[in-house]
């Protein structure tokens, strides 16, 4: 039904509204996207509401993409969604009210110590996965790395004995962070990536329930599960990101400090690395509230 939908819709775009062929391709792929994203709930293109679009426009910000090209899958969702509605296919079209990323509140929500506290107990930790998962989330809170970075890490860039992370970050950057609570979820996680890896082998740290790399969209589905069931609400990886360095800012540190938390390696001279790494911890244990 969804299928046919869109083929005339896409029929009256080339025809009637005289779209470029390029437009009309590009939105035949967003409205696939969609149809997969309302598959994902259990739910249809058709049956959609005003809430599960706009936590598909904030999945894609999650995701990255830029507020202009959001803008411009919004305008796409309302034509889609006006034709449909035109044509008797819906009673009510979702995207009356929908606003873009303008309207939204400008300031990312942030999680609470209490909020956290619900969050991080919603895995089942007698489980692989809910060991995994945990392990994940704490450092995420703890290091204020981003998805693309968290997915990527490999095994080789985390030393438990010191307590420290390293990895390349946005352009290329080698940087160190300090693990601090994570660093127990971590020790526990290793012998459970063993068996999620079914005798696979892969340098990533972090590993599926089939011994494979985690995408972006199946981690955002696990923290927005999470986050339902505790009772939270939607919860997004930029959130925890945030709420790292928002409790960082309440329990004293200075933006300084904050950065200092996910120093860039390049800047460092190799003699005063030890150096640099003892006052990672110092600040870290500090002002971070999960700290050692």
């Amino acid at each position: 039904m969804s299928v046919s939908i869109i083929k005339v819709f896409l029929q009256d775009l080339a025809e009637i509204q005289k779209l470029s062929s390029s437009k009309i391709e590009a939105c035949e792929q967003e409205l696939n996207k969609l149809i997969d994203f309302a598959r994902n709930r259990g739910k249809s293109i058709l049956s959609l509401d005003r809430k599960d679009l706009m936590s598909y426009l904030r999945f894609l910000r999650s995701e990255g993409m830029e507020n202009s090209k959001i803008n411009q899958v919004l305008a796409s969702l309302r034509n889609f969604y006006r034709f449909i509605a035109d044509k008797n296919f819906l009673q009510h079209n979702p995207t009356t009210d929908l606003t873009g990323p303008k309207a939204w509140q400008t300031m990312p929500k942030f999680l609470n110590k209490t909020e956290i506290d619900k969050l991080f107990a919603e895995p089942d930790c007698n489980s692989d996965v809910g060991v995994r998962d945990l392990a994940m989330l704490e450092l995420l809170y703890a290091t204020g790395v981003r998805v693309s970075e968290l997915i990527t890490i490999k095994l080789a860039d985390l030393d438990l004995a010191k307590g420290i992370l390293t990895y390349l970050g946005k352009s290329n950057k080698e940087r160190d962070i300090v693990l601090g609570k994570a660093q127990d979820s971590l020790s526990e996680y290793l012998p459970a990536r063993e068996r999620l890896l079914r005798q696979k082998k892969s340098d990533l740290l972090f590993v599926n329930n089939y011994g494979e790399e985690i995408t972006r969209q199946q981690f955002w589905r696990i923290i927005v599960e999470y986050g339902e069931n505790a009772g939270l609400g939607h919860i997004t990886p930029h959130m925890l990101r945030h709420t790292f360095a928002t409790h960082l800012l309440e329990h004293g540190a200075d933006a300084a400090s904050v950065d200092m938390l996910n120093v860039d390696e390049s800047s460092k001279k190799a003699e005063y690395t030890h150096l640099a790494d003892d006052r990672l911890k110092s600040v870290y244990q500090k002002f971070h509230p999960r700290s050692r």
